[in-house]
């Protein structure tokens, strides 16, 4: 892969997760989950980059090319395969199963389970009209 395509799909994520954060802190029922969540999680996209995204009290910070120390759940795919995770086109338990998440921390089961639903776009059914 070229750099200036490694480059864009940063970019193109770096966009997309701040889109779905910022999608989240605007309804009141996942911005309580969000508010809930004090935990950094590495997120290693293979051929693209590693990035730790921290989250406080509702506000977040996402930096690239770093892997967090003390982060308590990592997750490691693919560009593809993380955009269809977080577009539910798989869910938790197949992106799991088949191999295109894979995911080392203490409890990360239910911390991806928690974490997911920020990554993840809302579904049509749960946006506010």
């Amino acid at each position: 892969m070229e750099e200036s395509e490694r480059q864009n799909l940063k970019e193109m994520f770096l966009n997309t997760i701040t889109d779905l954060i910022e999608e989240k802190k605007n309804s009141p029922k996942y911005n309580e989950k969000l508010k809930s969540l004090n935990v950094d999680i590495n997120l290693i996209l293979e051929n693209v980059d590693i990035f730790t995204i921290k989250f406080r009290n509702g506000d977040y910070k996402i930096e690239s090319g770093v892997k967090s120390d003390v982060a308590k759940l990592e997750i490691k795919s693919n560009f593809e395969n993380f955009f269809k995770y977080s577009s539910r086109e798989i869910g938790d338990f197949k992106a799991l199963l088949t191999g295109k998440l894979k995911v080392k921390g203490k409890r990360r089961l239910f911390l991806l389970l928690k974490v997911g639903t920020i990554l993840k776009i809302i579904p049509g059914k749960n946006l506010e009209k």
